[in-house]
C-alpha cells in the first residue's frame, strides 16, 4: 500500500525540513510513502535543501521544478507522477502529528473499497489544538458542502483521496 503526499512550494525551502522530519517520524512498516515536491519557481535554496534529505526505508522523495504557476497548478502537475493508491496534499509549512499515517492506514479499506467515496476527511491540528470542531459521526458519508453548511463542522480538514478517482479531476485555474 502506498500513500502519495503532494507538496507545492515557493520560496519556502526552510519549512521543508520540519515536514520531512514529521514524515520520517510517522513511517510505518505497512505503508510506503511517496513524497512528491513541486518547486513552483523558487529562487531560494529549496532544491539544495531537498537534495540533502537522507534516504529512509519506506520513503521515496521526488523533486520537480516548474516555472511559477501557482499552488493549484503545481498540484495539478504533480498528479501525473502519483503512483500511490491514496493521495493527499500537504503544504510546505505544515507537518504531520504523531500517529497520522497509522490513522490513514487504518481507514484505507473504506476509501479503496467504496467507489462512491472520493476522499476521507480527517481532523487537522493547528499547534496542539484541533482546527474547528470534532465530527459528530466519524463514519458519515457526506459532501464537503454539507459537512460545513448543514452539519456545522468548521475549521481546516485533511483530505486523503482515492487516487483513481482524484486523477479524474483537476483544480480549475483562472486565467491570469
Amino acid at each position: 500500500m502506498k500513500l502519495s503526499i503532494l507538496t507545492a512550494t515557493y520560496n519556502r525551502g526552510d519549512y521543508l525540513n520540519r515536514l520531512y522530519e514529521s514524515i520520517k517520524n510517522n513511517i510505518i512498516e505497512e505503508l510506503l510513502i511517496e513524497w512528491l515536491i513541486m518547486d513552483d519557481g523558487s529562487i531560494d535554496n529549496t532544491e539544495n535543501i531537498v537534495s540533502q534529505f537522507n534516504p529512509v526505508k519506506n520513503l521515496e522523495i521526488k523533486y520537480y521544478k516548474q516555472e511559477n504557476q501557482g499552488k493549484m497548478q503545481a498540484i495539478n502537475n504533480l498528479m501525473q507522477y502519483v503512483t500511490g493508491e491514496l493521495v493527499m496534499d500537504c503544504d510546505s509549512d505544515d507537518y504531520f502529528i504523531n500517529n497520522s499515517f497509522n490513522k490513514i492506514y487504518e481507514k484505507k479499506d473504506i476509501l479503496l473499497n467504496d467507489t462512491s467515496l472520493y476522499a476521507l476527511v480527517f481532523l487537522r491540528n493547528v499547534g496542539k489544538k484541533v482546527s474547528g470542531n470534532l465530527f459528530e459521526n466519524e463514519n458519515k458519508k457526506t459532501t464537503m458542502f454539507d459537512l460545513y453548511f448543514k452539519h456545522g463542522i468548521f475549521g481546516e480538514k485533511v483530505l486523503v483521496y482515492n487516487t483513481n478517482i482524484r486523477k479524474q479531476f483537476k483544480h480549475e485555474i483562472e486565467e491570469r
